[in-house]
């Protein structure tokens, strides 16, 4: 895994080359470098799965070698930086320096060469296999062109089934007594099934509060499984981070009093159930409990999961692994050999699968794979158990050196514990600042994360409505064969091995702290060589005082700081320091403003703070030049001043949320790049000026505008007055309370695909949409319109309309039948529709030319 390492320095050395400054006598040497360094990337690729002495020495050597060339030229960069206005001799003099120290680090170089040469002339002793000469590096190996934005989402009939299986489960949680039920799933597939369930449309609409935990392992304390159930139902606050464990169950049991709340906890024994079960009050008012285990106990109603029959793993399989979904007959036979190794594991035919379809499909390589599989499973598992994991670490490691341009990406989802849902707005920033991906390129990263779903590596758990993935996780048994590959390569290292305090390594550069080793880590052990710092577990005295104490003094070198899951009190002391930071996320509900120092973070990409609500952000921020995502709960920023040596943002891409009182003209002007935006607060007042200055974001395609909720004594949204961007794809529009009907100003925005309007947007009772209007809308959401009655539609209106949800519908008599004209719409979501209208639906549905989901569904018919 020394490969990333040469990688990110021969990015860095890209970096270097666009200083203006640099004499062409320094630019030379660093071409030379980068031309030596790429040449060793063949080498590290070929040997990364060998084992020997004198291999890993080599290996070694270029590790420690670009780690130290690393280190210089950050220091030389940040150095030049602060020396820009300075005299012309001192630069010239701190440029000599950096040429001396590159001509050291080409010199070792070639003795690593010299080796290198050494082990490929002795390629059946050293075990070997390659070409005897040096290869250099693909200058597109983390930089290959991402796919273009995905067109509907058609479900295969194993996600149907999935469907099938959930719905069954939802009946049982919806339906019977008003008195507290508990459901315990039992069988293979248990934690994406009650994740399904978690997520689905119903649960969110029909109990008041939900909430979502896992069960450690090995824990005899309860207190994080309590915490993490506050934290889905409260906000984060330090009060609740400090609690014992009674102060926890007292707190939890008071507010889920009198409401009808759904709660769900993974990997939960009998025993534990036992213990906890009196937290649960029941009130006789629905509420449901899911424990995805062996749960036994009274009262207690078991769902099986039944398992996939032959038939429809092989049918699964199939539409995985070919286009077409068809096996040709040649491959039938070992196809079907392959997958019944799978025993019916749905994660295991998918990974299969994924594998397979980027493979040449010819029957001697399959034949090969089958070997190889039953050679692993026969030399290595004693149990069934056992075989399920030899299984999926066979399957991984032929996926995972089948793709080497996926290869860090995929191993730093082993930073992540156990079933977490991945955001990946989160984690394509966190690639992009690791270096795995050049030049901020979030649709490369959209692609890459697209083609480890197809391999089956990655799960797919929610997309969007442009059907880009929103969230994803892991199969627990790749995380685990993910999180141990990656600690052999000196690539992560994740809590501790073993669970002993002794066995945390103090060389790894990236380093993630879990539930196992919060409660012992020394910090201060990681900062010499650590350059990323994810923390996924609740904060405690130990942990949060090393953190202030810590942080800003002893891990100069950070790129990365994820601190999101502890909340802090106040900003880490010294944070102001970290002047390589790339990538800052952290939890701190009680900030208000922005210190300076925070602004001096010139490398920082984003600044990660959602529980923040800045009322005070210094003129500092116009400095951060290459500020990329911003994101607080909600932030003002004063307009800059143009007589100040920096008065834009010119990298901004995201900034979410501002408030209204920073939306002039002058603010928006200085974002020249801004794509993404999100605006929160009393738009009412400041509506004359937000709706001239938008027209001023001339790159923007995002748009949410959001009022507060208690709006009484606000004043009245006018649409009309508003000058969108014609840049703009997507709108959302929440809590506006309009008296007049929108869609006459919104369908003549040129390039709007998706249209959310949400939570009483609009109080009208007619919705009407002119011929020719919203000539590129593919997705219309009419949410919380509580008295809307009639819409008409003129002819060639939403010509490219794929999905349209309303919900609730209880007033709408009909939809247009302009509608039913639409060649390209293909799915209908609709909730409480009147009778007639549900009848006209089902008439449609037989057609079977449209998905039409009514909800509640037959299934699942409220009284």
């Amino acid at each position: 895994m020394a490969e990333i390492d040469v990688v990110i320095l021969l990015m860095r050395l890209n970096e270097l080359l666009k200083e203006a400054s640099l004499i062409n006598e320094v630019k030379d040497h660093i071409r030379g470098l980068q031309t030596e360094l790429k040449s060793m990337c063949s080498f590290l690729r070929e040997v990364d799965e060998k084992r020997g002495d004198v291999i890993n020495e080599a290996a070694e050597g270029i590790i420690n070698l670009t780690r130290d060339a690393d280190h210089v030229i950050n220091m030389f960069i940040c150095s030049m930086r602060r020396k820009q206005k300075g005299r012309s001799d001192s630069l010239r003099k701190h440029q000599q320096q950096l040429m001396e120290t590159l001509c050291g680090f080409e010199s070792n170089i070639a003795k690593i060469k010299l080796r290198v040469r050494e082990i490929y002339s002795n390629q059946t002793k050293y075990g070997v296999i390659t070409s005897t000469q040096f290869e250099e590096v693909d200058d597109n190996l983390i930089a290959r062109s991402g796919r273009g934005e995905r067109g509907p989402i058609v479900k295969e009939p194993y996600i149907l089934r999935r469907d099938h299986v959930m719905h069954m489960l939802l009946d049982h949680l919806i339906k019977g007594e008003l008195q507290l039920a508990i459901v315990s799933i039992v069988g293979a597939g248990k934690t994406t099934l009650a994740r399904d369930v978690y997520s689905s449309v119903y649960i969110k609409n029909y109990f008041d509060c939900y909430a979502w935990a896992r069960m450690p392992s090995g824990y005899k304390s309860y207190k994080e499984v309590l915490k993490a159930l506050l934290k889905c139902m409260m906000p984060p606050n330090a009060s609740t981070v400090m609690m014992d464990e009674d102060g926890l169950r007292r707190t939890l049991r008071n507010y889920l009093i009198n409401k009808k709340y759904f709660i769900v906890i993974d990997d939960i024994s009998s025993e534990s159930w036992e213990d906890l079960k009196e937290v649960f009050p029941d009130d006789g008012n629905g509420s449901r409990i899911l424990l995805a285990g062996i749960v036994t106990g009274q009262n207690i109603y078991h769902f099986d999961i039944p398992l996939l029959d032959k038939e429809e793993r092989w049918e699964l399989f199939c539409q995985r692994a070919f286009e077409d979904g068809n096996c040709p007959l040649e491959l039938e036979q070992v196809g079907r050999s392959l997958v019944d190794l799978s025993h019916g594991r749905p994660s295991a035919i998918l990974l299969l699968a994924g594998l397979l379809s980027k493979k040449e499909k010819t029957y001697l390589v399959w034949l090969k794979l089958e070997a190889d599989l039953l050679r692993s499973l026969l030399a290595q598992c004693h149990s069934k158990s056992l075989k399920y994991q030899v299984l999926h670490r066979t399957i991984f490691s032929n996926s995972y050196n089948g793709s080497p341009h996926l290869k860090f990406c995929f191993l730093y989802f082993g930073v992540f514990p156990k079933d977490f849902e991945i955001s990946t707005r989160q984690l394509f920033q966190l690639w992009i600042a690791e270096g795995f991906i050049q030049d901020n390129a979030e649709a490369i990263a959209e692609g890459y994360l697209e083609e480890l779903v197809d391999k089956g590596m990655v799960i797919m758990v929610r997309r969007r409505s442009n059907g880009k993935i929103r969230t994803c996780r892991i199969n627990s048994c790749l995380l685990t064969i993910i999180k141990r590959t990656a600690g052999e390569a000196r690539f992560l290292q994740v809590g501790l091995y073993h669970g002993y305090p002794n066995s945390l390594r103090v060389d790894f550069q990236r380093n993630a702290i879990n539930e196992d080793s919060a409660d012992f880590i020394n910090l201060e052990a990681l900062s010499l060589h650590s350059r990323s710092l994810l923390c996924f577990a609740p904060g405690n005295d130990h942990l949060t005082q090393q953190l202030d104490k810590q942080i800003g003094f002893s891990f100069r070198l950070l790129r990365v700081l994820d601190l999101s899951f502890v909340v802090l009190d106040h900003l880490p002391h010294g944070i102001g320091n970290l002047i390589y930071l790339r990538y800052l996320r952290l939890n701190v509900p009680s900030l208000r403003s922005i210190p300076s120092s925070l602004c001096n973070l010139s490398n920082l990409y984003t600044l990660d703070m959602p529980s923040s609500h800045i009322s005070c952000s210094p003129d500092d921020i116009w400095k951060m030049q290459n500020l990329r995502h911003l994101n607080f709960g909600s932030i003002s920023i004063s307009d800059p001043h143009p007589g100040k040596d920096c008065s834009s943002l010119a990298c901004l891409y995201h900034l979410s949320t501002l408030s209204p009182r920073s939306c002039t003209q002058d603010v928006f002007g200085s974002l020249p790049n801004l794509q993404t935006l999100r605006i929160f607060g009393d738009l009412g007042s400041h509506h004359r000026v937000l709706s001239k200055s938008l027209i001023e974001l001339h790159c923007l395609k995002s748009l949410r505008l959001a009022r507060e909720a208690d709006s009484s004594e606000q004043l009245p949204m006018v649409l009309t007055d508003f000058q969108f961007p014609p840049s703009l794809t997507h709108l959302t529009l929440w809590n506006i309370e309009l008296k007049d009907d929108p869609m006459p100003t919104l369908e003549k925005l040129p390039n709007l695909q998706v249209l959310k309007l949400k939570h009483n947007s609009y109080w009208g009772r007619k919705l009407t949409c002119s011929s020719g209007g919203f000539p590129r809308l593919q997705v219309l959401h009419l949410k919380t319109m509580q008295w809307l009655e009639e819409w008409t539609m003129g002819m060639e209106s939403m010509p490219s309309l794929v999905c349209l949800v309303i919900n609730p519908c209880a007033y709408l008599r009909r939809l247009p039948e302009e509608i039913w004209h639409l060649k390209s719409l293909c799915k209908l979501e609709l909730w409480w529709p009147r009778p007639e209208l549900k009848s006209r639906l089902r008439e449609i549905e037989e057609m079977d030319q449209y998905d039409i989901l009514i909800y509640p569904s037959g299934l699942l018919e409220l009284d």
